[in-house]
C-alpha cells in the first residue's frame, strides 16, 4: 500500500507539471533570416537554418524537438542534417532547443526526385518530442525545393509577421487578422519602398487585405493592397482576412506575395492558411449542376440529345421560350425531384 501510493504522488507531480507548462512557442529561420524572400532550398548545397524558443523563460527545461516533412505533403521534400556539408541528411532530424532561447543550428537540402511544383509547398513540420507531448505540433514553415533562382537579391528584404513572429498563429479565418511588415535592409535605401501586397497566382486559399482604416465590424475585402514602407525600418500595419469560399485545403496553401510598387517584381513570399468554419456557400442563379449529361451551349442555344436534367429544390425560370416541333417531353415527379425527358429538336431560349 506504501508503494502505491508513493507511485500515485510521483505521477501526479509529473501530470501536474506538464499540465501547468506554457506551450513552447519556436521561430524557424531558413538561410538564418527572418524573411522569407531566401526561403528557398536546392539539391546540391545545404543551407544553414536556426530554431529557438521565444519563450523559454515560460517552460520548465529544454524542449526536445522532431523536425520532419509535413505528414502526407504533396509538394518539394527536404531532408535534414545536425553538421551539414557531405551529410546524406535523414527525412527527420531530432533537436534539443535550449530554453535560454539561444538558437541551435541544423541544415537542410531538396530531397533529390521531389521537388517542388508551386512555391511555399515544401513544408518543414516541428513537433515537440518529450515523452508526454505526443508529437504535437509547435511550428510549421513553408519553403520551395528548386534549383533555380526565384527572387533576386537586389531586391528589397521585407520581414511579414501575422500575428507575431512565431509561425503557430498563422492562421486566417474571415475575420480580420492584423499583420505587420517593414524593410529590413532599410539602412540601404534612401526614400520609401513602394510595395503592392496580393495573392499569388496558384494559391488555394485566397486572402483579402485591408488597411488601418477598416472600420469596426468589418473585415478586410480588397484583391490587393498599395504600401510605402519607410527607409526607418518601421513597422507598417494594415490587415488580412480569408476570402469567403476560398479556403484552405491544406497548411500553407495560402500565399501572400508581395511585389515592387514601382516594377511589379516579386520581392517576398509569404505563406499561411485560411480556416472555414460554419460557413454558407451560396451558388448564383446562373449555376446549373448537371449530372451524366451533355449539353451544348452557343448564343443561348441548348440542343440537348436523350438528356435527362436532374433539378432538386430549384426553381428555373425560362422566359420567351420557343420549342420547336417535333418535340417530345415527359415530366415525372417523384418527391422532391422532377425529372424531364426532351427528345426530337433544337430548343431556343432568350432571356434565360
Amino acid at each position: 500500500m506504501k508503494n502505491f501510493l508513493v507511485i500515485t504522488v510521483i505521477l501526479f507531480i509529473l501530470v501536474n507539471q506538464a499540465m501547468s507548462q506554457e506551450i513552447p512557442i519556436v521561430e524557424l529561420r531558413i538561410n538564418n533570416t527572418a524573411s522569407a524572400k531566401d526561403d528557398y532550398a536546392n539539391f546540391t548545397n545545404y543551407i544553414p537554418c536556426t530554431i529557438s524558443l521565444l519563450n523559454g523563460s515560460q517552460v520548465n527545461q529544454d524542449v526536445p524537438v522532431l523536425l520532419r516533412n509535413i505528414p502526407f505533403g504533396v509538394g518539394g521534400q527536404l531532408v535534414f542534417s545536425s553538421s551539414g556539408g557531405i551529410s546524406p541528411g535523414n527525412p527527420n532530424l531530432s533537436l534539443i532547443v535550449p530554453k535560454n532561447n539561444s538558437p541551435v543550428t541544423f541544415y537542410i537540402k531538396g530531397n533529390a526526385g521531389y521537388p517542388s511544383t508551386i512555391d511555399k509547398d515544401a513544408i518543414v513540420e516541428v513537433c515537440n518530442s518529450s515523452v508526454s507531448s505526443n508529437l504535437t505540433v509547435l511550428a510549421r514553415k513553408a519553403m520551395m525545393v528548386t534549383n533555380s533562382s526565384v527572387i533576386p537579391n537586389s531586391l528589397p528584404v521585407i520581414d511579414v509577421e501575422i500575428n507575431s513572429v512565431s509561425t503557430l498563429d498563422d492562421y486566417l479565418t474571415w475575420s480580420p487578422t492584423l499583420v505587420k511588415i517593414r524593410l529590413n535592409n532599410h539602412s540601404e535605401f534612401s526614400s520609401s519602398v513602394n510595395v503592392i501586397l496580393r495573392n499569388m497566382n496558384n494559391s488555394i486559399g485566397k486572402i483579402n487585405f485591408g488597411n488601418l482604416t477598416l472600420a469596426n465590424n468589418s473585415t478586410a475585402s480588397d484583391s490587393t493592397l498599395s504600401l510605402s514602407l519607410p527607409n526607418s525600418g518601421t513597422w507598417v500595419n494594415f490587415y488580412i482576412a480569408g476570402k469567403f469560399n476560398n479556403a484552405s485545403l491544406r497548411d500553407k496553401d495560402a500565399v501572400l506575395e508581395i511585389i515592387s510598387g514601382n516594377s511589379g517584381v516579386t520581392t517576398t513570399i509569404k505563406d499561411t492558411v485560411i480556416n472555414q468554419r460554419d460557413s454558407t456557400v451560396t451558388i448564383t442563379d446562373s449555376t446549373i449542376v448537371s449530372k451524366d449529361s451533355t449539353i451544348s451551349i452557343r448564343d443561348t442555344t441548348i440542343t440537348p440529345r436523350q438528356t435527362t436534367v436532374s433539378v432538386r429544390d430549384t426553381m428555373i425560370a425560362i422566359k420567351d421560350t420557343l420549342i420547336t416541333s417535333g418535340v417530345t417531353r415527359d415530366t415525372i415527379s417523384s418527391g422532391n425531384d422532377i425529372f424531364i425527358n426532351i427528345k426530337g429538336t433544337v430548343i431556343a431560349l432568350r432571356d434565360t
